[in-house]
């Protein structure tokens, strides 16, 4: 009885595990509004990460820096885009499409000696 209690537990455990990937994004900022007026990267604020939809991460707007690590948690396959917000508070457009995905980490298979 013991031992199935236990085995109940771990299952249960297993079972809530999250898996956070961390990925490295890329990304070319924009160097003009859309009315072709030049954009300096002073007048960036932030960059918004959205994936399926949902704000997931604001990252810093840092002159010169183009790469950023994100972490996302939930499982599966995620649709993910990014925008930027001027320091006056305006938006952007999203970016193109950049497919995450994650899923359980799957151990090494064991070497035989």
């Amino acid at each position: 009885m013991k031992r199935a209690i236990l085995r109940t537990v771990a299952l249960l455990s297993l079972a809530t595990l999250v898996f956070a990937v961390d990925f490295d994004i890329s990304y070319v900022p924009p160097d003009s509004y859309t009315d072709n007026a030049p954009l300096l990267e002073q007048e960036l604020d932030f960059y918004t990460l959205y994936c399926d939809g949902t704000a997931v991460q604001n990252l810093d707007s840092i002159i010169g820096d183009w790469q950023r690590t994100i972490t996302i948690v939930e499982p599966g396959s995620h649709n993910c885009v990014l925008t930027t917000t001027t320091l006056d508070g305006v938006e952007s457009g999203p970016s193109n499409t950049k497919v995450f995905i994650v899923g359980p980490r799957t151990p090494r298979p064991p070497v035989l000696l």
